[in-house]
């Protein structure tokens, strides 16, 4: 039982995952960041706030610019964050979208799934806390709606990303709330098989995803996700979850093969771009070859971490990658 508990703090430290408990109650929040992160204060930028939804009280941290508001409104980025052990604070720490230079000021949300998990459509929880039934969806499209009406949002520049199962619920929120996101950037997953099967977001959505191609847990060529070892539903392969957003872009065929130069940082990694032409909505992977299942750039994963999840990179930071993907692009049809 030691081994098994030392191996899940682990998980949570490579992905960008904290133990924590309900998601759903706002008072575990009140507690200082630096409780879980160990940094010397909390981030004072990141605010808790709840929003009711399908008779749970769900919650968000949330980082407001100090400017006023301007016509047009604000850009929102909104990071989900891992599952099985992962919470909005834990996902601020790693993605950082709040902290990175973007050279305008923007919104950025970070929400928690209940029980610390998300519904993307596997139909499976990681945690006995996990509702597979959550109307998950729903709470993300109230969510967008309250940024906009309270907070100054602009509707023509909603951004999503999100980290394994964060990923996971990104890809479906592209199939099913196209309507409302300007970009998605799922990273460290591919699209579950549930959802592949009836994804049609009925307009181009603009897609960066990121994975790494040596991932143990959530397999790049398709199949079963097993972490820990433990069965936790099906995803299609990388190819095809591409070749399924090709589609929706109406792009040609073959991507575009391009190799980053390698840094100086001696991972054992390397970064493969696989980017559509002709498209109606960018389309974009990037591989790490050698990488496994951490969010690219990230400082909290170490050795022992590497051992159970795999090779992280520095060649790339991810959350970087992902703004820039999103800064010059609106909402189809604006």
């Amino acid at each position: 039982m030691r081994q098994l508990r030392f191996w899940m703090i682990t998980f949570a430290a490579a992905c960008g995952l904290a133990m924590t408990a309900d998601a759903a109650s706002a008072q575990r929040f009140e507690r200082p960041m630096r409780e879980r992160s160990g940094s010397a204060d909390p981030d004072p930028s990141l605010q808790l706030e709840g929003l009711a939804h399908d008779g749970i009280e769900r919650t968000y941290l949330i980082a407001r610019p100090d400017a006023a508001a301007r016509e047009g409104g604000y850009p929102v980025v909104i990071g989900l964050h891992g599952g099985g052990s992962g919470d909005a604070a834990v996902a601020a720490e790693v993605q950082r979208f709040h902290a990175i230079e973007t050279g305008e000021p923007l919104i950025v949300v970070y929400p928690n799934g209940v029980g610390a998990e998300w519904n993307d459509g596997r139909g499976v929880a990681f945690k006995r806390t996990g509702d597979p039934t959550a109307d998950d969806v729903g709470f993300l499209s109230a969510l967008i709606d309250r940024l906009i009406e309270r907070d100054g949002a602009d509707p023509s520049r909603i951004y999503l990303a999100g980290a394994s199962n964060g990923a996971m619920m990104t890809h479906r929120a592209g199939c099913e709330l196209a309507g409302k996101l300007a970009a998605i950037a799922p990273v460290i997953a591919p699209m579950p098989a549930n959802i592949a099967h009836g994804c049609a977001p009925g307009q181009p959505l603009p897609i960066l995803m990121i994975l790494g191609e040596a991932d143990p847990w959530v397999p790049f060529e398709g199949g079963e996700v097993t972490p820990l070892g433990r069965p936790s539903g099906q995803v299609i392969s990388a190819d095809a979850t591409m070749a399924l957003w090709a589609g929706v872009n109406h792009c040609m065929a073959q991507p575009t093969v391009t190799l980053d130069a390698r840094r100086r940082a001696r991972d054992g990694t390397r970064i493969r771009r696989e980017t559509y032409s002709r498209c109606a909505a960018a389309t974009v992977l990037i591989i790490v070859e050698g990488g496994g299942h951490a969010w690219p750039g990230s400082d909290r994963a170490g050795p022992a971490a590497s051992r159970l999840l795999g090779q992280s990179t520095r060649q790339i930071d991810a959350s970087a990658e992902i703004w820039a993907f999103f800064q010059d692009t609106r909402r189809h049809g604006r």
